[in-house]
């Protein structure tokens, strides 16, 4: 029952990799993986890559675009956090809570 729930929870990326091991000559599998290395190097990625994938992997496109996004969201979110936690103690009057996002 484990290996069903790990299965249909497998991210993006890992859809990606094992899809561009299987057919690493492909159209699609080329313009995954060129993608994958726009977003790691933040760099532009054009639409009309994206336009040439079949329904299937453009749906995995988007799945790795949500992905990255949240990733990116909840590591911004962590660096706020730690900021607010290092900030220096005031000593003099109390300091009010850190207020929820």
């Amino acid at each position: 029952m484990f290996s069903a729930v790990k299965k249909i929870a497998m991210r993006a990326i890992q859809k990606i990799q094992k899809f561009i091991e299987l057919s690493p000559e492909s159209v699609d599998a080329q313009a995954l993986a060129h993608l994958i290395l726009s977003l790691q190097a933040e760099a532009d990625l054009s639409s009309s890559d994206l336009y040439k994938l079949n329904a299937e992997h453009f749906d995995l496109a988007m799945e790795l675009l949500r992905d990255w996004r949240i990733d990116r969201f909840y590591k911004g979110r962590a660096r706020a956090f730690n900021l607010g936690q290092s900030r220096p103690v005031n000593r003099g009057a109390p300091r009010e809570p850190l207020k929820p996002w």
